[in-house]
């Protein structure tokens, strides 16, 4: 800090005291404290703090969270698990007179201190680092604009073992833009807004609209995506589409169908098209998922029905939270019954291969393990025990199966279907 802002603060006495700077390293202090003894200064005193340190950096950032100055768990599990990571601090009751003086009738109680507890998470820092490196490489190769999200879960547990937000940021100067170029953008936005006449109109608002754009871009580097997020999930959710079909019996491992690339369907204006223009001709129900046709899955939505297909999202989880141990989830925004068995057929047709509806990546990757595990749709966790001060077990989250969305016969076959997707 300056010279200057360390004489403001001493001569505004209108408080009894003015803090100079928190959170300071050791060694700082340590030459405060000479500094202060050496010259004999009065009036200048440190306060013991604590600081939370994250070895790795932005490594699963937005899953991790971060302590504010305050020390209170702000974002991710320090968030969500603040009441058992806090702990409390030891304290005096006692009467004192004004300025803290004895009284003649006084009492002390001392309350003791206690630790914190500890959390035992499930990411497993290999997965997460590869995870986010080829996170990374797809945004270079793909010229990625808003970054990405990915995440890795066991499919037969529950548990997250990866989970990626980039553009991140690190949890150890969680205030800072994580984005060079974008930090380059706003100290530019700063530098002009400083060449105005600092009692201007002009000058309030170009600090104004810095600061606005200085916050929203902090809100939107801690966001976790994965679980707060609604996108179109696209061709991803045919899988959700295949299973519905055969596990309701509208379609058979033995039907086939017919792309020419374009076709109209009957209660929807706009003519479908394929991916691929010259279309996949005639394929069979595997097929039809290893080429991603959507003629051919506009076809099984149809025999699926708009009901039944509406009740297995129900029950796939797509219109509630997972109840996964991390804040702000979101739930996504899906057709309604109606909308989707009504007399127009667009929306049953569209939906079929993932598009014109929002849910949330976390909902997609739970219910993809739901296909694959037997069709259990199981609860998510991130956090796999909290320990006590002594190690002791305080809660453990275990494998929470909330029902059977597809029978064990249809989520084999998926298996076969979804191998078959990348070996053939």
């Amino acid at each position: 800090v300056s010279t200057d802002f360390v004489y403001k603060q001493a001569s505004d006495k209108a408080f009894r005291y003015k803090v100079i700077r928190r959170k300071i390293p050791e060694e700082l202090a340590d030459e405060v404290r000479n500094f202060v003894s050496e010259n004999e200064i009065k009036g200048v005193y440190l306060e013991t703090d604590a600081q939370r340190y994250y070895p790795y950096s932005s490594l699963a950032a937005q899953v991790m969270g971060f302590v504010s100055t305050d020390n209170v768990g702000s974002e991710g599990l320090e968030a969500y698990y603040d009441s058992y990571l806090q702990g409390t601090a030891g304290k005096v009751g006692t009467t004192k007179g004004n300025y803290g003086s004895e009284m003649l009738y006084t009492y002390e109680k001392y309350y003791d201190a206690s630790d914190g507890d500890s959390l035992v998470t499930t990411i497993d820092q290999t997965v997460q680092h590869y995870l986010e490196k080829n996170l990374e490489t797809a945004i270079e190769k793909y010229d990625i604009i808003n970054g990405a999200f990915g995440i890795v879960m066991d499919v037969n547990s529950g548990q997250i073992l990866a989970m990626a937000n980039l553009g991140s940021y690190d949890p150890n100067n969680y205030q800072e833009i994580y984005d060079q170029a974008l930090a380059g953008q706003l100290e530019a936005q700063y530098q002009d807004a400083l060449l105005l006449d600092k009692d201007s109109d002009a000058y309030q608002e170009a600090m104004s609209a810095y600061n606005q754009a200085v916050a929203a871009e902090r809100l939107r580097q801690w966001r976790n995506r994965c679980v707060s997020d609604g996108y179109e999930p696209g061709s991803t959710f045919k899988l959700v589409t295949m299973a519905t079909g055969l596990d309701s019996g509208s379609v058979t491992p033995n039907d086939s169908f017919y792309c020419g690339g374009h076709e109209d369907f009957k209660g929807r204006d706009q003519t479908l098209s394929c991916w691929k223009s010259a279309g996949h001709g005639a394929e069979t129900l595997e097929e039809a998922l290893g080429n991603s046709c959507n003629i051919a899955f506009g076809h099984i939505g149809l025999r699926i029905g708009g009901e039944t297909f509406y009740d297995y999202i129900d029950s796939f989880g797509f219109l509630d939270q997972t109840g996964i141990d991390l804040p702000g989830e979101a739930k996504g925004l899906f057709f309604s019954k109606n909308a989707l068995s009504g007399a127009s057929t667009a929306s049953l047709i569209s939906a079929s291969f993932g598009q014109t509806f929002r849910i949330t990546p976390i909902q997609l990757v739970r219910a993809v393990a739901a296909i694959v595990n037997g069709g259990y749709l199981l609860e998510p966790h991130v956090v796999s025990t909290v320990l006590d001060a002594d190690g002791n077990v305080v809660q453990k989250n275990e494998r929470t199966v909330l029902r059977q969305v597809i029978s064990e016969e249809t989520s084999a076959t998926m298996r076969e279907f979804m191998e078959f997707v990348v070996t053939d």
